[in-house]
């Protein structure tokens, strides 16, 4: 699909309404489905990598070193909040 990081190891997918969100690695993607086209990106500092993630479709936390990141979805907009 157009938007999806194919490079790097997803660790994780899932619906957002009319898009779909991929965590990988270095990033955090926000894909809108049926315009197959990336509409909002989040990445870490430029020397951390993301390692671990969890998310509920509009919220997710990610590791990357010894930080964890609180990101949301808001009009679709991948968003940290502090």
């Amino acid at each position: 699909m157009a938007g999806f990081l194919l490079e790097e190891q997803t660790l994780y997918t899932g619906n957002v309404g009319a898009c779909m969100i991929q965590l990988t690695c270095s990033c955090a993607r926000l894909i809108h489905v049926e315009e197959r086209r990336l509409v909002s990106e989040w990445r870490p500092p430029s020397t951390k990598s993301i390692s671990v993630v969890a998310c509920n479709g509009l919220q997710a936390v990610c590791a990357a070193g010894s930080e964890l990141y609180y990101l949301e979805v808001i009009d679709n907009q991948i968003l940290q909040k502090k």
